[in-house]
């Protein structure tokens, strides 16, 4: 993150520990360089506050740097943990269960109210519905003649599902009232 160009300014030795004055001159080139680095994430994608600290941290970047780069991309609203959350929600509440997405916002390391407070606002979804569209856009075949080829497809189904953080009682409820309604035979 230091260029050799930077440290050549700073007049230090390897091995050598630096005073106060030191440290705030390497304060002084390493907090814009963090703002560059938080920008430059985040023109990719969104991310939370604490996925962008890690990110940092693990450059090496000194603690007072990334408070700072932080308080910066806060102050522009750069970062906002809601709206991540929002996006997040609105994204995939089609796609994926309620439980999969808390799980996924949960590993970006978003606080749990914040979750719970914005899927209690935007999620609408009913799982039962959610499964019934998914069967019909993977074009799952229940009709076969063969027994055991409808136990393996629907096994197929199940695995397939249930990786999507569905209950197995919505996915059992959704198969049987797909079947019944005509979508498929048997």
């Amino acid at each position: 993150m230091l260029s050799g160009r930077d440290l050549s300014g700073l007049k230090l030795t390897e091995g050598t520990p630096f005073g106060d004055d030191e440290y705030a001159d390497v304060l002084e080139i390493m907090i814009p360089k963090a703002r560059e680095k938080i920008i430059s994430l985040l023109t990719r994608s969104d991310r939370s506050e604490n996925e962008l600290r890690n990110a940092l941290s693990r450059e090496g970047y000194l603690s007072e740097a990334v408070d700072s780069a932080i308080a910066y991309a806060k102050s522009y609203d750069y970062i906002d943990d809601r709206r991540l959350t929002d996006n997040y929600i609105l994204l995939h509440q089609h796609d994926r269960s309620k439980k999969r997405i808390i799980s996924d916002l949960l590993k970006k390391q978003i606080r749990e109210d914040i979750i719970e407070a914005e899927l209690e606002k935007i999620y609408e979804a009913d799982p039962v519905e959610e499964v019934k569209k998914l069967l019909e856009k993977k074009q799952y075949d229940f009709s076969s003649d063969d027994y055991n080829a409808i136990i393996k497809e629907k096994a197929k189904a199940y695995r397939f599902l249930l990786s999507r953080g569905y209950d197995y009682t919505d996915i059992a409820e959704a198969i049987s009232a797909w079947q019944k309604s005509g979508n498929r035979d048997n």
